[in-house]
């Protein structure tokens, strides 16, 4: 998936491509997060306030399930 997104980005298709991988290991992406899951997290948050202006919620809620039952 790096490589086919980096290539997005090179050839112009894309204008703005970033890759992440998370942990410690050798990749195309074009940053690593070594803070795991927690660093992750983290960065989403910071671009969702920084794209619509708003702190997202510290805990998710859950979504009601729907019964398929007649």
């Amino acid at each position: 998936i790096f490589r086919w997104a980096n290539k997005l980005r090179t050839s112009g298709a894309i204008k703005n491509v970033t890759t992440v991988s998370v942990g410690k290991r050798n990749t195309e992406a074009s940053a690593t997060l070594t803070q795991g899951t927690t660093g992750l997290l983290t960065t989403l948050q910071k671009l969702a306030k920084l794209q619509y202006g708003t702190q997202l919620p510290s805990r998710s809620r859950s979504i009601p399930s729907i019964s398929t039952s007649a």
